[in-house]
Formats: C-alpha cells, sequence, structure tokens
C-alpha cells in the first residue's frame, strides 16, 4: 500500500514537471497585451504586482502594466470626468445665457413701457399746446373785432362831435367866451347841461331856444366804407 502511494506520487511528480513547459501549466504568466493611448503596449499580468495600490498602471518605460482584477472605468476615468465637466460647463453656460436674456428682456420691457409712458404725455402736452394755440387765435380775433369796434365807435363819437360843433358855432353860451372846438367840447357841454338844468333866468330862454333852433338841422353820422358821414 505504502509503494502503491510513493509511485502514485512520483507519476503525479512527473506529470507536473512535463506540464512545466506548456502553455496550460504557465498560463498563470501569460502576458495579455493592448495599446495604450500613447501607442505603448499595455502589459497585463494577473499575478504580477504593483506598487499602486490604487489599482492604476505602473509605467514601466516600455510599457504599461496593471494588476487583474483593476477595473478598466479607473483607466477611463478622467476622460469621462472631463466629458462630465464639458458637459457641465456647456450647461452651466446655457443657465448664463438664459439668465442674461431674462435680464436684457426685463430692460427691453422696462424701456419700452417708459417710452410709452412719455409717447404718452408727449401726445398729451401737443394736444394741450395746440388747445392753447387755438385758444390764443380766436382771443387774437376777438380782440381784433374789439379793436375794430372801438375804432369804429372813437369815429362815431367824432363825427357826431364834429356836427354838433359845427351846428353851434355861432351860439354864445352866457359866462362862457369861447366859441365850442374839440379842445373845450367837454365843459361846452357841461355848460349846456348847467343852462338847462336853470331856466329860470330869461338869458338861459333865449340861449336853450337858439340851442333847439341850431341842433333841429342835426342828424346822426351814417355809418360807410369810408367811415362815418355826416348826414
Amino acid at each position: 500500500m505504502k509503494a502503491f502511494d510513493q509511485s502514485r506520487k512520483q507519476n503525479l511528480w512527473a506529470e507536473m514537471n512535463c506540464a512545466s513547459g506548456c502553455p496550460i501549466a504557465n498560463k498563470g504568466k501569460v502576458r495579455y497585451e493592448v495599446m495604450a493611448f500613447d501607442g505603448r503596449p499595455i502589459k497585463i499580468e494577473p499575478n504580477a504586482s504593483s506598487s499602486s495600490n490604487d489599482g492604476s498602471p505602473v509605467n514601466s518605460g516600455n510599457y504599461v502594466s496593471f494588476p487583474v482584477g483593476t477595473k478598466a472605468a479607473k483607466i477611463f476615468q478622467p476622460v469621462k470626468r472631463q466629458r462630465l465637466s464639458t458637459e457641465e460647463s456647456e450647461k452651466n453656460g446655457d443657465v448664463e445665457n438664459d439668465e442674461e436674456i431674462r435680464v436684457l428682456e426685463d430692460e427691453i420691457l422696462e424701456l419700452q413701457e417708459y417710452n410709452a409712458k412719455v409717447e404718452s404725455e408727449m401726445i398729451k402736452l401737443r394736444t394741450d399746446i395746440s388747445q392753447m394755440e387755438q385758444h390764443i387765435r380766436i382771443t387774437e380775433r376777438d380782440n381784433q373785432s374789439l379793436v375794430q369796434k372801438n375804432h369804429s365807435l372813437s369815429e362815431y363819437y367824432e363825427t357826431l362831435r364834429n356836427n354838433f360843433i359845427s351846428l353851434l358855432d355861432h351860439v354864445k353860451l352866457p359866462n362862457f367866451d369861447e366859441r365850442p372846438s374839440r379842445e373845450n367840447f367837454d365843459a361846452y357841454l357841461k355848460r349846456i347841461q348847467t343852462l338847462c338844468t336853470d331856466n329860470c333866468a330869461e338869458e338861459n330862454k333865449a340861449v336853450l331856444s337858439a340851442i333847439k333852433q341850431a341842433l333841429q338841422d342835426f342828424n346822426f353820422p351814417v355809418n360807410t366804407t369810408n367811415g362815418w358821414l355826416r348826414s
């Protein structure tokens, strides 16, 4: 029995020694090579030891090796982070652009409202100015008409006075040595009024009779295109 066991052990060792030269026996030492981004081969050694504890590849100069079991995501993690960072930057940029657009739209809306308010005030101001100008034109026209009427009245009074003076030129009033004229016409009329209120004296009656006789030929002026004329 012992001889059988010893013989079996020897056969097993012989098989193991023979198998040491075939790929099956050295499968623990098989190298897996892939290309890195810079063109250098990447050697994957299942049993290789690495000085990196975080699973990052080890650069040996000729190739980059990393231990088996390292997650491939760690190799491409910087690229993924860079892509995410770019996307976040673009997203943040879009948010900032949207915010700037909203601010500009608010400012434009505020300016439009202000311009509408100013335009409304300008329209109201122009309306007020137009009404004032129209009122001024009406006032000027009325004033012109009033001036013309005053001028006509002045002409009428002047004609009336001249007619009166010419008719009473030969009548001499008591206690009034001057003949009627444009300069003393008001005083002359006042003296006649005094004689009319004091008609007791015979002398006054004679004067009033002469005045009445003279004024019988008096006619009021007639208004024509050339002015007031004695009728």
